[in-house]
């Protein structure tokens, strides 16, 4: 599958920082990689609810976007490292304004079902 890229800028505490590349689409080996890397943050020895949308943003950054975002992954604080970026730019924003109609809601609801399979909790 040959994925749509846009060109977008974002902002970074309401100044503008750099430009980048996004898709608009994922391939079904795409998607299936995002569900499970957002289930697999979410559902380990505990099940970290709490995080599910912080979480699920910041696989939208990692897996729709060519932003590096290495220094986050590798940080002692990952999760308020994570929520400060996300907090203080709008790329997921801009992001999930150019995504394929539904493929939000398709994501969502594979995400909510993974987590129903490992933990048997439904929403």
């Amino acid at each position: 599958m040959i994925k749509n890229v846009m060109t977008g800028t974002y902002i970074r505490n309401g100044e503008e920082v750099a430009t980048f590349e996004f898709y608009t689409e994922l391939s079904a080996s795409d998607k299936v990689a995002f569900v499970n890397s957002v289930v697999d943050i979410l559902v380990d020895e505990n099940y970290n609810f709490i995080i599910k949308d912080l979480i699920f943003d910041y696989m939208i950054v990692k897996v729709f976007t060519n932003v590096d975002i290495l220094d986050i992954e590798k940080s002692e604080s990952f999760i308020d490292d994570m929520e400060d970026f996300l907090v203080e730019t709008n790329i997921v924003d801009v992001v999930k304004a150019n995504m394929e109609i539904g493929l939000i809601d398709e994501l969502n609801k594979a995400v909510n079902l993974g987590i129903e399979y490992r933990t048997g909790i439904h929403e």
